[in-house]
């Protein structure tokens, strides 16, 4: 668990230099806290080399006045998203139970895909050697890689 204290002085600086519009961190939100839990999890290793993390998804605990959708929209923009982009995925995000993965870019492919029945993303090193896919299903986060991306939708999608 831990809690980020929100400095609006500084972060504004931060928010641009990234890329991103200082105008989505309001001076509201100076001293405001935002508590993340986070939960142990399980690992299956498969002989093949594919391995399966699974944990109950995080808990975020924002501050009333955050538009979480808002705030989302400006991480995803600093690492990298357009805007268009970064808006229309940030306004389909539960911000409450997601963490961002801060993937340089240019260090990994990734792709919007369906797996298990819900949206997920696929995840693939940029010499194609290696992939993985993300998702959330029913209070939970499943991490399954090692595969090309493929296979690991079929094992995802054989999951019970």
């Amino acid at each position: 668990a831990g809690r980020l204290t929100i400095d609006v002085e500084n972060t504004p600086h931060l928010v641009e230099a990234a890329g991103a519009d200082p105008g989505l961190i309001p001076d509201s939100l100076d001293g405001a806290t935002v508590d993340v839990t986070v939960y142990p999890a399980v690992s299956q290793s498969w002989q093949d080399g594919i391995m399966l993390n699974q944990s109950p998804s995080p808990s975020i605990e924002y501050p009333e006045e955050v538009d979480t959708a808002a705030l989302g929209e400006a991480l995803l923009q600093a690492l990298g998203m357009d805007s268009r982009q970064a808006r229309r995925l940030a306004r389909s995000i539960d911000w409450t139970s997601t963490l961002l993965l801060p993937i340089p870019e240019g260090m990994a492919t990734f792709s919007e895909v369906s797996v298990d029945g819900v949206d997920g993303l696929a995840l693939g090193s940029m010499d194609g050697s290696h992939s993985a896919l993300l998702w959330q299903k029913d209070g939970m986060v499943y991490v399954l890689s090692g595969g090309q991306v493929d296979a690991l939708i079929a094992v995802a999608n054989s999951l019970r």
